[in-house]
C-alpha cells in the first residue's frame, strides 16, 4: 500500500512481524507504519501492508442490517451500501439509483474513510 492510501486507526492485513495479522494503523512514517493488534505491535514497511476485502460479514459484525441492501444508522446520515460489479457503492439516501452513488469502495478501511467523512464516528471491528 502508499502512504496516501492510509490514515491513523485503519484496519489492515500485516504481512508476517512476527505472525501474518490484521492490525490498526497508529502512525504513519515516510518509510512504513506503526501498527498494533490483538497479539503484535510493530513497525512494517508499506510493501507489507496489504488491504483487507469488505466482506457481508464484516459489515453485520459492525451493525450493518441488511433489507434488499446494507444500511448503517448511526445517526444523521443513514448510509446504504449495494454490491455491484465486484465494488461496494455508497449512498446517503435509499433509493439506490446506480448514478448517485457518492464512493465505490472494495476495502475496510475506504469504508473507514467513507464513514469519517460522512461525520459517523463509527469503530470498525473485524
Amino acid at each position: 500500500m502508499k502512504a496516501n492510501e492510509l490514515m491513523i486507526g485503519d484496519w489492515v492485513f500485516c504481512e508476517g512481524q512476527p505472525i501474518p495479522s490484521n492490525v490498526t494503523i497508529q502512525s504513519i512514517a515516510e518509510d512504513g507504519v506503526w501498527f498494533m493488534g490483538d497479539k503484535v505491535e510493530g513497525a512494517a514497511t508499506f510493501d507489507r501492508i496489504f488491504p483487507i476485502p469488505l466482506t457481508p460479514e464484516i459489515l453485520e459484525k459492525n451493525g450493518f442490517s441488511f433489507q434488499n441492501w446494507w444500511r448503517i444508522e448511526n445517526g444523521n446520515p443513514t448510509i446504504y451500501l449495494a454490491e455491484h460489479y465486484g465494488s461496494w457503492w455508497l449512498y446517503q439516501d435509499d433509493y439506490l439509483d446506480t448514478r448517485e452513488y457518492f464512493a465505490k469502495i472494495k476495502y475496510v478501511h475506504e469504508l473507514q474513510h467513507a464513514l469519517r467523512l460522512c461525520g459517523i464516528d463509527k469503530e470498525i471491528t473485524i
